[in-house]
């Protein structure tokens, strides 16, 4: 299990690297689609929606 903070991808984020942002999208990615689901209830649109979040 890892035991950075997310503040640590985030800020090596911002500085550019590319693979702490795919950290963070792989971490997330479920998440922001069930969420988006649950709320347009259509799984094209919550598809688009999660794409378009991260």
């Amino acid at each position: 299990m890892n035991a950075k903070p997310d503040e640590y991808y985030i800020n090596e984020t911002l500085n550019g690297n590319v693979n702490a942002y795919a950290f963070l999208v792989e971490k997330y990615k479920h998440l922001v689609f069930t969420l988006s689901l649950r709320i347009v209830k259509n799984r094209e649109e919550a598809e688009e929606i999660s794409q378009d979040v991260l």
